[in-house]
Formats: structure tokens, C-alpha cells, sequence
């Protein structure tokens, strides 16, 4: 579920959407293309924490805290594990989501929500159902007002997979060497969203967003900001059935269809 979504946010509305204060700076940010049509192995703007592992290792001896060192970077969507060979071809549709109920005790997962809990925001986020004619429809679920649809995810850095070229005019502060890549965490559906799919993104309030990425709340109280959000500004509506292909990029992407 949730393999496709919209993201038009530009990079430093992720960090504001939040409610924190200043600038979080941006970082490799060219490669991330705003579309309507957005799926795994594409680069979207992640809010994270950005030290390096020397300072991480600070991190979990408690030095550092709060929402020191965010910053906003294009990461692509599914994850690659840290000790990923770079010879392996990636595939970055086998762990573009993450249950939240097993996020805490799947090793793969678990050594990542210490230090490498991140968030992404979208305009929304598409689900399919079967229609009565048996064909799969398309919705499209945001928030009412329109803005971001922030997300709790967990982030990982490979060794670039010799597959991806390297880079030729990035700087080395942008680590072109390595991949970062991020999954996006489920709960249970909303009683709302129940109707459409029995799992769903776990979508979170700038509150909840802030404290998943606080350096000094643990895993087990982080996770406890996680849950069926069953907000009534969520709406849904369905879209065109041309979204069934990921290649579609039209205008009319999000807009309601009778």
C-alpha cells in the first residue's frame, strides 16, 4: 500500500510544515523532480538528522540533542539497507514501507529508529480500490486544506550501487558516494480510510513529526506518537484511471473524476 503519491512540496516547506523555527538547510536537492506521480526509486525531500557517524556515535552516548543538525535532502524512496553490496541491484520497491507494530523489533528496521527516524511530506497520497465493474479505481487522499501530509519514515545510507552513476559535478559535502534511501512507516487504517485499504501511512501532526525527530526521545516513546490518524480534514477523492501506470504524468493527475 501507499506506492504512489503526489509531491510538489518544495524542499524547505518539509522543514516548515513541521513548525520549526529557521532555516534547515538543503542538500542535494537538484535531484529531487516536483510530480503528481511520484513511486518508489525516485527522489523525494527528507527532513533528517545529518551527522556524520562520528557524531552519531555521540548521539546514543547522549551527547547532542534535540533538533540539533536537520537538514531537508532528496533521499529516493525504498529502502537499501547500510550493507547493501554495491554490486546488487536495488530494488526499490521490497521496502518502501515499514509496519510500525514491527519496526521496533525487525533488526533491519530496528537498528535505524535510534538514530535515523526522518520525515517526508507529500501533497497526498493515492489507493486503489476495485470499482463495480471489477477495474481498479484510483483515489486520491490529502488533507482538506491543502497542506503537507507529513510522514513518519526511517532512513538508511548504501554504498552507491555501481548500477548509479556517480555524480560528475556534485560536491563532496553531498556525499555522492552513497545512497540515501528512506521507507515510510504504516498503521492500521483510520476508521474513515477503513473502507479503502486496511493499512495506510502514518501520517503525523507537526507535533508528533517533531518529536519523532527528536534526538533525545528514545525508539519506544517516538513510536508512541504513531497512530491511525482519523483526522476530518482527510478527504479522499477518486482520479483518473490513467494513474494506474506510474509512468502517467498529467495535468489532471490529482483532480477528481466522476
Amino acid at each position: 500500500m501507499c506506492g504512489r503519491a503526489a509531491a510538489l512540496v518544495e524542499p524547505q516547506a518539509v522543514a516548515r510544515a513541521t513548525g520549526l523555527p529557521g532555516n534547515v538547510p538543503t542538500r542535494r536537492t537538484a535531484r529531487f523532480r516536483p510530480s503528481c506521480n511520484v513511486h518508489p526509486g525516485q527522489n523525494v525531500p527528507v527532513l533528517y538528522h545529518a551527522y556524520a557517524p562520528e557524531q552519531q556515535q555521540e548521539q546514543e552516548k547522549g551527547g547532542g540533542s534535540g533538533h540539533q543538525d536537520l537538514e531537508v535532502a532528496s533521499m529516493v524512496w525504498g529502502l537499501v539497507p547500510s550493507f547493501s553490496k554495491p554490486e546488487d541491484k536495488p530494488n526499490f520497491f521490497r521496502m518502501f514501507n515499514a509496519r510500525s507494530e514491527t519496526v521496533n523489533s525487525k533488526s533491519i528496521f530496528k537498528r535505524l529508529m535510534a538514530k535515523r527516524r526522518a520525515v517526508v511530506a507529500f501533497d497526498g497520497f493515492y489507493e486503489w480500490k476495485k470499482d463495480a465493474a471489477g477495474e481498479k479505481q484510483p483515489y486520491f487522499i490529502h488533507y482538506e486544506d491543502g497542506r503537507p501530509m507529513l510522514m513518519a519514515a526511517l532512513y538508511d545510507r548504501a554504498r552507491r550501487p555501481t548500477a548509479f552513476e556517480r555524480p560528475s559535478d556534485a560536491p563532496e559535502e553531498d556525499d555522492p558516494d552513497h545512497l540515501y534511501t528512506f521507507t515510510i512507516l504504516t498503521t492500521d487504517s483510520s476508521p474513515r480510510l477503513a473502507w479503502l485499504h486496511d493499512r495506510m501511512p502514518a501520517v503525523i501532526s507537526a507535533e508528533a513529526a517533531r518529536r519523532w525527530l527528536h534526538a533525545g526521545v528514545d525508539a519506544a516513546s517516538a513510536l508512541s506518537s504513531i497512530a491511525p490518524n482519523d483526522s476530518a480534514d482527510i478527504v479522499w477523492h477518486p482520479v483518473s484511471k490513467r494513474m494506474n501506470s506510474v509512468k502517467y504524468q498529467g495535468e489532471d493527475c490529482m483532480e477528481p473524476v466522476e
